[in-house]
C-alpha cells in the first residue's frame, strides 16, 4: 500500500510542472520560447578602401546582350564624363577627381575639326556569374550629335579607328592600380576592346563583320569569350553594350616581339577592376567613301599601324576630321592626381 502511495506521488510532481504549462497557454501567458541555432550567409560588403575608387559594381543574374539598359543597371554604379581642361598640366587643381568622372582629355584634334565635340558618355556596370564563369556588363550611353557609321568592310580591317566609337580598356583584379611600365602605351597592361556605332546583335558577330575589335597588341587572353550589342535609341545615342571574361591574367614579353598572355583567376567580391576610356569621333565623312575599299593589305604585319599602299591617303584623307578624347592616356594616367576609374566587385545585387 505505502509502495503505490509512493508511487503516485512520484508520478504526480512529474506531471504537475506539464499541467502548469499547459494553464498558462490557456490563460494567455507566453509560454517560454524555444530557440533553434540557424546559420545564414551575409553578402561581404566591407571591402578595402584603397585604392580610391568610383563606386562597387553590383551582381545581377539574366543580364542578356541586347543593346537595352536593363533595370539591374540602374540599381548598380554608373560613372559619366567630365572635359578635362587641358591647363591641368600646370594647375593640379584642374584634374579631375577620377572616382567622380571619366576625364574627357583631348587626346587627338584634327585639323579639320573646327571645335570640340560635344561628345560624352555615361558608363553603367554591373557583374555576374553565368554557367560558373564570372562576367563584367558594360553598358555605355554614348552622346554624339552627328553619328557616322564606317562600312562593315572597313570595321574588318585591322585598327579601324576613323569611326565614331567607343574603346573601353581594362585591367582587372590586382591589389592597387596597375603602373605601366616606361615606354608603353596602356596595352598590354590594359585589355582593348572597341565599338562603333553600328547596330548589331551578338549574332551578328562575324569576321567579315565583326561587332567589336582591338589590335593585336591590345587583346585580352579572353578575347574570342566577349560579346557585344549596339543599338541606337535615338538620332544622337548610340548605346554599346558588352559582356567581359573577369578573368586577372598576365603577359610576358613586348607587343612585336615576344608577347605571351596567360590566363589567370576568376574574379570574386573584391576584387578590383580598373577602367580607361577612349571616345572616338569621326565628324566627317563623305558620301558613299567606303563604297570602295583599297586593295592590298592596309598594314605590313599584326604590330604595325602605319597604312601603307592605297590605304595610306584613304586613311589620311579623314584623320583631319577626327576628335578622340578620355582618360585612356598614359601621359595623362601617370600625372598625380589622375588616374583610370577604379571599382570593386560587390556582393550586394542590383535591385
Amino acid at each position: 500500500m505505502m509502495s503505490k502511495r509512493i508511487l503516485f506521488y512520484t508520478i504526480l510532481l512529474l506531471v504537475f510542472p506539464l499541467f502548469l504549462s499547459s494553464c498558462e497557454l490557456f490563460w494567455g501567458q507566453e509560454a517560454p520560447a524555444m530557440t533553434t541555432t540557424a546559420t545564414t550567409t551575409t553578402a561581404v560588403t566591407t571591402l578595402p578602401a584603397y585604392p580610391p575608387r568610383a563606386g562597387e559594381i553590383k551582381r545581377a543574374d539574366g543580364i542578356v546582350i541586347d543593346g537595352v539598359l536593363d533595370s539591374a543597371y540602374q540599381g548598380s554604379v554608373s560613372i559619366g564624363t567630365r572635359y578635362q581642361d587641358p591647363a591641368y598640366t600646370s594647375d593640379a587643381d584642374l584634374i579631375i577627381d577620377p572616382t567622380e568622372a571619366i576625364a574627357m582629355k583631348t587626346i587627338f584634334l584634327g585639323n579639320g575639326v573646327a571645335e570640340r565635340p560635344e561628345t560624352s558618355f555615361t558608363l553603367h556596370l554591373l557583374w555576374g556569374i553565368e554557367e560558373g564563369a564570372p562576367y563584367l556588363y558594360i553598358a555605355a550611353v554614348i552622346h554624339d550629335e552627328s553619328i557616322k557609321e564606317r562600312s562593315d568592310g572597313y570595321i574588318a580591317q585591322p585598327n579601324p579607328w576613323l569611326t565614331d566609337a567607343i574603346e573601353i580598356s581594362y585591367h582587372l583584379g590586382g591589389e592597387d592600380i596597375p603602373t605601366i611600365p616606361h615606354g608603353e602605351d596602356t596595352y598590354p597592361t590594359y585589355h582593348n576592346v572597341l565599338v562603333d556605332a553600328r547596330k548589331k546583335l551578338p549574332t551578328d558577330h562575324t569576321a567579315a563583320a565583326p561587332n567589336h575589335t582591338a589590335v593585336a597588341a591590345q587583346r585580352s587572353f579572353y578575347f574570342d569569350r566577349i560579346e557585344s550589342a549596339t543599338a541606337r535609341p535615338d538620332e544622337s545615342t548610340y548605346l554599346v553594350e558588352v559582356k567581359l571574361p573577369a578573368y586577372t591574367e598576365t603577359h610576358t614579353g613586348k607587343p612585336g616581339a615576344d608577347l605571351t598572355r596567360q590566363g589567370g583567376e576568376p574574379l570574386g567580391v573584391g576584387d578590383l577592376v580598373c577602367i580607361c576610356i577612349e571616345l572616338l569621333d569621326l565628324t566627317y565623312l563623305p558620301d558613299g567613301y567606303d563604297n570602295t575599299l583599297p586593295e592590298g593589305n592596309k598594314y605590313k604585319d599584326d604590330w604595325s599601324y602605319s597604312p601603307e599602299g592605297a590605304w595610306a591617303p584613304f586613311e589620311n584623307a579623314l584623320i583631319p576630321y577626327m576628335y578622340c578624347a578620355g582618360n585612356r592616356n598614359t601621359a595623362y594616367l601617370g600625372t598625380e592626381g589622375a588616374g583610370p576609374a577604379a571599382f570593386r566587385l560587390s556582393g550586394e545585387w542590383a535591385e
